[in-house]
């Protein structure tokens, strides 16, 4: 029995023309018998559609068939990058290098009391020194700070 499974389209409907031919059948037993025979991937696309004649209907099969090609290729031809998206490599593993920044952002969030986000200590912009704001400064109110002198 002939079915198309993983044949190419043209070389699977040169053999269902020659058995066809050779059978003499019906145009629209090779209609209903192609379309039978054909696998999923085609199959799906032309359900529900109506052919006048078993040409038109090679016609569409051709169409579809050229279409998939041309997609199949630029598939092909796109490099993957959905491991790397996700920060993930080869075996689902973080990539290279991602360790160490979830380690980093970690002590980001862990900061504590007078440290910048980047983990560095503040600077004070009133005596220029490390650990505190100017709006927190033990010599005194900081520049930017209004003066409550009058």
């Amino acid at each position: 029995m002939l079915k198309q499974m993983n044949k190419d389209l043209p070389t699977f409907l040169g053999e269902f023309h020659r058995l066809a031919a050779a059978a003499k059948v019906s145009e629209v037993w090779q209609i209903d018998n192609l379309r039978e025979k054909l696998n999923d991937r085609f199959r799906s696309k032309i359900i529900g559609q109506s052919f006048n004649d078993i040409f038109e209907m090679v016609r569409m099969l051709e169409q579809i068939d050229q279409h998939m090609r041309s997609f199949d290729q630029d598939k092909a031809s796109r490099p993957n990058t959905n491991t790397r998206k996700f920060g993930l490599g080869r075996q689902g593993t973080p990539a290279a290098g991602n360790q160490e920044k979830s380690a980093a952002t970690e002590d980001k969030v862990k900061k504590e009391p007078g440290e910048s986000k980047t983990n560095e200590p503040f600077k004070c912009y009133n005596c220029n020194q490390l650990g505190h704001m100017a709006k927190n400064c033990p010599q005194g109110q900081g520049k930017d700070a209004p003066s409550s002198k009058s």
